[in-house]
């Protein structure tokens, strides 16, 4: 090999590096059962994309982990192609809204111009919310009658061809930057049967090394109720929802991988609940003994799951320990 080595230039040399000097850096999600499904997160240096369908936690489980970059000295960007960007709720969730640069627009042309100008920057983190709001450029430069007759099936296979171009100049531009790309579902008329795909064509599914699907209940009576106070008046209310989590695809770990967790929105924790999903994880592996509605840890009993999320978010060293326990189970 090194004599190869010395008949190719010095900067295609450079670039060639050692297989055993390649690494990956990963982003956590607040999920541990899924960071341990991905081989530790989400990688840098790629793109991947978030799907499922609305109300699911996409965008918030996304500033969580915008909210653990910024601890890390991370840059990020937030591309509000939704115009549903809250600062408020940002900040709830962790992020540093001083920090955060927040790029609002909904041409893909414009979109891609901006983003590669990040990228050349060095941006670290790019997220896009969402695809699936996209439009062409085109959209905009006709005039009211032509709007009216816009044939949607092709605007869209226009965005698709048009975002897969766009993701090649990215990777180009900075191949350190973690992008992700955030789509909505949409149905998908078969012979027999309906089937749920992300909105956007195959070509930003094609171009992502990994592809994760959330997936929730709208509806009312499987949602997480819980008791909210207002003044002297204390009621019960919908606060949070089961979402469950599939691993379609996976260049840096095993696919087809799923799972569940808690997301909160009311209350006084918001967002995905990792806490919670260890705990399911301990008892799922045997860490946390449970028969009937009694659950055992050691020398601690509780009775109802409920108490035992209150009594690990309560004690952080505790569910540290108990975490790295999760982490480390099947590693031997």
């Amino acid at each position: 090999m090194d004599e190869v080595l010395a008949k190719v230039g010095k900067k295609t040399r450079d670039r060639a590096v050692a297989a055993s000097d390649v690494h990956i850096e990963y982003l956590e999600t607040p999920i541990a059962s899924l960071n341990k499904a991905m081989g530790g997160g989400l990688p840098y240096g790629r793109q991947v994309m978030f799907y499922g369908n609305k109300s699911c936690g996409k965008s918030s489980i996304l500033l969580q982990m915008i909210a653990k970059a910024q601890e890390q000295g991370k840059s990020c960007l937030w591309v509000d192609v939704e115009k549903t960007f809250d600062p408020d709720w940002a900040q709830r969730l962790g992020v540093d809204t001083e920090k955060l640069r927040v790029d609002q627009t909904s041409s893909i042309v414009k979109v891609a111009d901006d983003v590669v100008e990040f990228l050349k920057a060095g941006i670290d983190i790019v997220v896009i919310d969402s695809i699936s709001a996209l439009v062409p450029m085109g959209y905009f430069e006709k005039d009211s009658e032509d709007l009216k007759s816009l044939d949607g099936t092709k605007a869209m296979g226009s965005l698709a061809r048009d975002l897969a171009t766009a993701i090649g100049m990215w990777n180009e531009a900075n191949d350190n930057t973690l992008l992700i790309l955030i789509s909505q579902l949409r149905n998908k008329l078969g012979q027999t049967y309906v089937s749920l795909i992300p909105t956007g064509g195959n070509a930003p599914m094609f171009f992502s090394s990994t592809v994760l699907r959330l997936m929730s209940s709208p509806s009312i009576n499987e949602a997480k109720k819980g008791k909210l106070q207002l003044g002297d008046y204390v009621y019960e209310t919908p606060i949070g929802r089961e979402v469950n989590w599939t691993l379609e695809n996976s260049k840096t770990s095993q696919p087809m991988q799923t799972g569940t967790y808690d997301f909160y929105f009311a209350g006084d924790f918001v967002g995905a609940d990792g806490l919670g999903d260890v705990i399911d994880s301990a008892i799922r592996y045997g860490f946390i003994t449970k028969s009937g509605a009694w659950f055992a840890y050691g020398d601690l009993k509780w009775q109802g799951r409920d108490k035992v999320v209150a009594h690990f978010r309560s004690l952080p060293d505790d569910y540290e320990i108990l975490k790295k326990e999760v982490m480390e189970y099947g590693n031997e």
